[in-house]
């Protein structure tokens, strides 16, 4: 009796596919120790992580990116406030590109210089 071509195929994929499902469980016994919710480390002080983004403020596409930054302003604001991030204070410096390519280098040395400052 011969397996038509499908059928074989079917099959050899169902067996991929289940493989790392079998590979995976094993017979170990050992309870692994729940790891602490409290972290252990403290920052020494606040850290301010930068965040530079290059957009177009006010070239031909400022209409679509505007609601971009505005989320970035929102999220950015949300996570300082709420301290979702212990010990990390997040900041946002933009600069405008202008929907122009020509500007993006200059604009990325402006935001390394400004970010270190």
């Amino acid at each position: 009796m011969k397996i038509s071509g499908g059928i074989g195929i079917s099959v050899f994929a169902l067996l991929l596919i289940l493989m790392p499902l079998l590979i995976a469980c094993s017979g170990d016994e050992q309870e692994k120790p729940a790891p602490s919710a409290e972290p252990t480390i403290e920052p020494a002080e606040d850290i301010i992580l930068t965040i530079g983004v290059i957009t177009d403020e006010t070239g031909p596409a400022a209409s679509a990116y505007i609601d971009m930054d505005m989320a970035l302003a929102d999220m950015v604001k949300h996570y300082n406030e709420e301290d979702i991030i212990p010990g990390i204070e997040l900041k946002v410096i933009t600069y405008d590109g202008q929907y122009d390519s020509s500007k993006d280098i200059p604009g990325y040395e402006w935001l390394k210089k400004t970010a270190q400052t």
